[in-house]
């Protein structure tokens, strides 16, 4: 509960990517189902990353079995329009990064 969203992105993508992050932009924030649920999703678009490995983190459940790997953008936000990628958070982040300009195309 003490801990920023921004602080929580940045612990967030080292447990679960093994990396960190020279640069940070805020995209959006979301609530799953407002009126029903609490939960909100704050989403940022990190830049300029580099490996550090998980630093101590020992992935359970979910984390132990993710798959990892680069994706152009383009070949994203084509995968986004065309529906094959349906995860909210992920749809949201390309297509907000998509019409800032931040990620070219």
């Amino acid at each position: 509960p003490d801990e920023s969203p921004l602080d929580a992105a940045r612990r967030e993508l080292v447990e679960e990517a093994g990396h960190e992050a020279e640069e940070w932009t805020h995209l959006a924030t979301t609530y799953a189902s407002p009126g029903i649920s609490a939960e909100v999703a704050h989403i940022y678009l990190a830049r300029g990353l580099r490996h550090v490995g998980r630093q101590g983190f020992e992935p359970e459940h979910e984390e132990a079995h993710m798959r990892t790997g680069w994706v152009p953008f383009a070949s994203l936000l084509d995968a986004v329009l065309a529906g094959d990628v349906q995860d909210a958070p992920v749809v949201i982040a390309v297509l907000a990064a998509h019409a800032r300009g931040l990620m070219s195309s």
